[in-house]
C-alpha cells in the first residue's frame, strides 16, 4: 500500500477551485471529520449484503485505507455526507461512500467530480458486480466495464471514459 503525507494533499487541494455541486461541498478531510467518515463507512460496510458475511466485518476504515487521500463531501451544515479514499498515484479510487440519508443528492457525483481538479485521469475502481446500486451509479456517470479480475467475489474494474484510451494510458503508467 501507499503512503501519502496527508498535508501535502491538503495543500495541493486548497491551490484548487473547490467544486460545488448542488448542496454539497468538497474539501480534503480533517482530523474533525474522522468520527462522521468512520460512521458513514461502518455503516455502509455493516449494511452492505452484497458483501460476503466476513468482510462485513471489517468496518474500520483507518485499517483499510491507510495512507490515501480523503476528500468529504459536506453539506450546507457543514456535515460529512460522504467521501472517497484514493490511492493517488495509481489514480484508483479505493472507496467512495454516502451516508444513506444523502444518497440521491449529489454528494457521489460531487465526490467523482472533484477528482478533476487534482488527480488526472483516467481512474480506475474495483466495484462488486452485486452492488447493483453502486454499478448503476457509476455507468450513469460515464464509467466503463474494463476487466472482470477477481472471480470470487465477481469484482469488476470500471475506468472512466473510453477504454482503449484507459487502457494505453494504464499501460503507458504500469508498463
Amino acid at each position: 500500500m501507499l503512503e501519502f503525507d496527508h498535508c501535502a494533499w491538503r495543500e495541493i487541494w486548497a491551490k484548487r477551485s473547490m467544486p460545488r455541486m448542488n448542496a454539497f461541498t468538497v474539501r480534503a478531510a480533517e482530523s474533525g471529520d474522522a468520527a462522521a467518515i468512520q460512521e458513514v463507512f461502518a455503516a455502509n460496510i455493516s449494511a452492505a449484503e452484497w458483501l460476503p458475511p466476513a468482510a462485513r466485518l471489517h468496518t474500520n476504515l483507518a485499517q483499510v485505507s491507510m495512507g490515501e487521500a480523503i476528500f468529504v463531501a459536506v453539506d450546507g451544515d457543514g456535515a460529512v455526507a460522504g467521501f472517497v479514499a484514493v490511492q493517488a498515484e495509481a489514480a484508483f479510487i479505493h472507496h467512495l461512500h454516502v451516508r444513506p440519508g444523502s444518497r440521491g443528492l449529489g454528494a457521489g457525483s460531487a465526490l467523482l467530480g472533484s477528482l478533476y481538479t487534482w488527480l488526472p485521469p483516467p481512474w480506475r475502481l474495483k466495484c462488486v458486480e452485486a452492488n447493483v446500486t453502486a454499478l448503476a451509479f457509476y455507468y450513469r456517470k460515464g464509467w466503463v466495464r474494463w476487466n472482470r479480475v477477481i472471480p470470487q467475489t465477481a469484482a469488476t474494474h470500471c475506468w472512466r471514459g473510453d477504454r482503449n484510451q484507459a487502457a494505453q494510458t494504464w499501460q503507458t503508467r504500469y508498463p
